[in-house]
């Protein structure tokens, strides 16, 4: 928490970034069907319903959803 509001210089952030893609590469091409199920659970349609009751409840998710497809 404390150097949570630090900069990372860029060098540092570029070779992260390139281990995080390598990485994320050699998931999907090993476990296509993980990545896609990551994908699906990370872009669900929430009602907007459902999408006012976590406004309402305090989470800061904005006052409209972008999306109102039934789960």
């Amino acid at each position: 928490m404390e150097r949570g509001a630090d900069k990372i210089p860029p060098h540092v952030a570029a070779k992260n970034a390139w281990f995080y893609a390598e990485d994320g590469a050699a998931l999907g091409a090993v476990a296509p069907d993980v990545v896609r199920a990551m994908f699906e659970r990370t872009h669900v349609p929430v009602p907007q319903e459902k999408w006012q009751q976590m406004h309402d409840s305090g989470l800061d998710v904005g006052a409209r959803a972008g999306r109102t497809t039934e789960l």
